[in-house]
């Protein structure tokens, strides 16, 4: 009997230990991946990286150098290195933060939701280019953000990653 008695305390004990190891990261990923708050909170703490924040103003830099292209069809150059700049200290100033997580935050519903517009997985940053840091040198080109600016998050999205593909659990 008691040999009965210490095996099943080891079997309780095993099976404590897998539910255990299996609850505690379905836990994190359901507060952190698929909640869209817990996603975008992630993705806030996220944007104080400095590759993160180097990499974010590269595409800027590039999408508003375009939109100067665009308005004055290449007759008046940009100073990339000046947009450049407006774009880092943006990056590196306290409103980024926010702007990522709202971009994240588009971004989550579309994997999760079956209404998104369009097929591609993009992220809208136009809401950055609107920031004060970004406003002077696209004024001084007369530019005007357009209300919706995309950027595709991937080349080729995978079958498998589609708008609401995915559900909450």
């Amino acid at each position: 009997m008691r040999f009965a008695a210490a095996v099943l305390r080891a079997v309780l004990w095993l099976a404590t230990t897998v539910a255990l190891a299996v609850a505690i990261p379905a836990a994190w990923l359901q507060c952190n991946v698929v909640s869209e708050g817990g996603y975008a909170a992630l993705a806030q703490r996220a944007a104080a990286d400095p590759a993160l924040q180097s990499a974010a103003a590269d595409e800027l830099t590039n999408r508003a150098a375009a939109l100067v292209a665009a308005r004055n069809g290449g007759r008046q150059p940009v100073d990339s290195a000046e947009l450049h700049g407006a774009a880092a200290a943006f990056t590196a100033g306290p409103a980024f933060p926010a702007s990522f997580a709202e971009a994240n935050r588009a971004a989550h519903r579309w994997l999760f939701t079956g209404d998104a517009a369009g097929g591609s997985w993009a992220v809208d940053v136009a809401p950055m280019l609107r920031e004060a840091s970004m406003q002077p040198i696209l004024r001084s080109h007369n530019v005007k953000v357009p209300p919706a600016l995309t950027v595709p998050l991937t080349a080729s999205a995978p079958k498998t990653l589609r708008p609401g593909r995915l559900s909450p659990l």
